[in-house]
């Protein structure tokens, strides 16, 4: 992400053109919706990507259990079978 990026709020944003879209603050020129600059569509895009983004993450780097949490369990079910 480009620095200042994630600042830019909707009141910062102005109108160029049909579909074009400039931040005062840091001059990023963006391309958007016609009248809106984030269009329903388009949201619904970015949300679907991150959260495959996210998905393909957990499946590549499954999380790990700590050993303590291993130990933990083992002690619960020998505790249980006495």
């Amino acid at each position: 992400m480009r620095k200042g990026i994630d600042l830019i709020t909707q009141t910062h944003i102005k109108r160029v053109a049909c579909g074009i879209w400039k931040c005062k603050g840091c001059k990023t020129t963006f391309a958007g919706g016609a009248y809106e600059f984030a269009t329903s569509v388009a949201t619904t895009a970015k949300v679907t990507m991150n959260r495959l983004k996210k998905l393909k993450e957990e499946l590549t780097n499954p999380v790990k259990e700590e050993p303590e949490q291993k130990k933990k369990e083992k002690k619960e079910k020998k505790a249980k079978r006495a």
